[in-house]
Parts: C-alpha cells; sequence; structure tokens
C-alpha cells in the first residue's frame, strides 16, 4: 500500500501528511481520492466486520479484537 496519506494543508496552504499507521502495509487498506482531491483509507475489513470503521481516523495505532482473528480473515475484494 505505500505510505497512502490522508492530507490536510497548514496556513500557507502546504499539503501535510498523516501516518496512517497500521494500515500502511496492511492487505485489506485500500487508499481512495475524491473528487476534491482528498485522500483517505478504506478498511475493507469493515464489510466483514463491523469493529472496524469504513474510514478510520488515522493514524491506526490499535486494532479493534485480537490480532490471531484478523489474520484469519481473507482479503476482501474491491473494483477499483
Amino acid at each position: 500500500m505505500g505510505t497512502s496519506l490522508r492530507m490536510s494543508s497548514t496556513a500557507d496552504d502546504t499539503p501535510i501528511r498523516t501516518d496512517p499507521g497500521l494500515c500502511r502495509d496492511c492487505q485489506h487498506a485500500r487508499q481512495m481520492e475524491s473528487d476534491r482531491g482528498s485522500i483517505f483509507m478504506l478498511c475493507k475489513l469493515s464489510f466483514q466486520d463491523s469493529r472496524f470503521a469504513k474510514y478510520p481516523r488515522l493514524p491506526v495505532l490499535v486494532l479493534p479484537g485480537p490480532s490471531s482473528a484478523l489474520a484469519a480473515l481473507p482479503a476482501v475484494p474491491i473494483d477499483p
């Protein structure tokens, strides 16, 4: 997933990139860009497990539930 980041800007309109935390290398995360150019992380686990936010607040530092349970969940395909 690379360093996909949510962006905001400073007073001089310099973009600030937010570290996505655990979403950075997650196979269930997908970078989404709005029509206005805002970048968000979509959590595909939210389609299977309601403990996960569809668009989590970044950076994600802690995952809900036991980590061993996450490894057992299959990747959720999404059309681009």
